[in-house]
């Protein structure tokens, strides 16, 4: 396990607000549609046909698509990190602009959803050092400047983010200072697949014995060790408010952990629990709907480097998508204590918000580190449950019908393809003993 330092930037925000609230209220959100901007890169066409996809999916009219025009470099796939410079001229500066012009149109925008091939790092330089702060994060932010660190007004909200913008003064759990504009997510991932994954999984259906599973590390409670509890208080937290309100949940923590059912919410500190192991990691449950967060680990760093071999580098977020992950938080830095797992999944699981405002709740900061990914309109129970009969379509990474490649590389045993929504019957057998999909023994990609 890598050793790294402990950012307690804030810490009377992070201190005073950890107690988890009561069961979030039941509200039905006012936004849909109409007030999603998509965000994409005019000159690369992988990123146009993502965004029509996206587009396609809800209806969004085509004054809600924002195409920017970048550099050329930009159009390369992996094209990361920018300098701050770049940030401002090529993506908020615009996207700013589409915001306002929208507006006079009298068209509210509450959450823009950016599409790859847009880079998400913005590189700040400072004391010898060098620092990767969320391009999206940073757009939240008063005045977009992606080095000033700010308290999110909507974190800890009881509200959903619609609501929040109209009553935010009528706001008493939120504790943060910054009025938060609109709310930013991404379709990303190791592959355009990926990114598709993101849409596709919050449209299927979902898995009727689903579980949250919460895996604690007894490294971080002890003061001579990583003397760090907090996260391990949220997760306990989260557990009980999901066992009150009759939502299935597992908490580990004894050791690291593997699940062996499908899951609807993934929290642990992965690598940075001393127990860790890839084999209690590698190919989690993770059902359509489900939304993960992993505590303390860069993930969002190595988001489109898709390793030979996972077992090789730090877990990443591409790692958690290729298992099934429709949504989650990811960061740009080693940090930890800036988000409380006890609020989005209180607000997903129980309250039914959407992914967006539901992550988003427990975001302590914007103007940070913070990348969070998934379709903003996805909801937990919109798509419906699967019936015993019904065909287990575990990972679609393209539309519906057609033929995925999996994972490659030289540490993969075989290129893997296999065709969306041809999974094999609930009961049937594989690692997962819950079913799989397609033509190979399960529907994860061969490493």
């Amino acid at each position: 396990m890598r050793k790294w330092a402990v950012w307690l930037i804030g810490t009377a925000l992070l201190l005073g607000s950890a107690g988890i609230s009561m069961a979030a209220t039941v509200t039905t959100a006012s936004s849909g549609p109409a007030n999603v901007l998509v965000v994409f890169n005019e000159g690369n066409s992988d990123s146009q046909k993502l965004a029509a996809a996206y587009q396609a999916v809800y209806t969004i009219a085509d004054s809600n698509m924002d195409g920017l025009s970048c550099p050329d470099s930009w159009n390369v796939d992996g094209h990361d990190t920018i300098a701050k410079s770049d940030y401002f001229t090529y993506l908020y500066d615009p996207i700013i602009a589409k915001v306002d012009a929208l507006a006079a149109q009298g068209v509210r925008i509450d959450y823009i959803v950016m599409c790859r091939n847009l880079p998400f790092l913005v590189q700040i330089s400072s004391d010898n050092s060098n620092f990767l702060v969320s391009a999206d994060s940073a757009l939240m932010v008063d005045d977009g400047t992606p080095d000033v660190l700010q308290s999110s007004g909507f974190f800890h909200s009881t509200q959903t983010f619609a609501n929040y913008k109209a009553n935010g003064s009528v706001n008493s759990n939120a504790t943060g200072t910054t009025a938060v504009p609109f709310l930013v997510s991404r379709l990303d991932g190791w592959n355009w697949g990926q990114a598709y994954a993101l849409i596709n999984q919050a449209q299927a259906l979902r898995f009727p014995n689903a579980e949250a599973f919460l895996n604690t590390s007894a490294y971080w409670n002890d003061p001579k060790k990583g003397d760090y509890p907090y996260p391990n208080t949220a997760m306990v937290a989260a557990a009980a408010t999901l066992t009150a309100a009759g939502v299935a949940n597992q908490l580990a923590t004894e050791h690291f952990t593997r699940p062996t059912i499908p899951l609807s919410g993934y929290v642990s500190w992965a690598d940075e629990d001393p127990t860790f192991s890839w084999g209690a990691f590698d190919r989690l449950p993770l059902a359509p709907g489900s939304l993960v967060y992993l505590v303390g680990p860069d993930d969002a760093v190595t988001l489109r480097n898709q390793p030979a071999h996972p077992t090789q580098v730090s877990p990443s977020f591409g790692t958690l998508i290729a298992e099934g992950a429709t949504g989650g938080i990811a960061n740009t830095e080693r940090t930890i204590g800036f988000e409380y797992p006890e609020y989005f999944l209180e607000n997903y699981l129980i309250g039914g918000w959407n992914l967006v405002d539901s992550l988003y709740s427990s975001v302590g900061y914007v103007g940070w580190t913070e990348v969070v990914l998934g379709d903003p309109l996805c909801t937990y129970l919109g798509p419906g449950f699967l019936t015993p009969s019904t065909d287990l379509g575990m990972r679609p990474s393209v539309a519906v019908g057609s033929t995925a490649t999996w994972g490659t590389g030289s540490g993969s045993s075989d290129t893997g393809t296999d065709t969306v929504g041809t999974g094999a019957t609930v009961g049937s057998t594989d690692s997962w003993g819950v079913g799989g999909g397609g033509g190979k023994s399960t529907s994860h990609p061969s490493w």
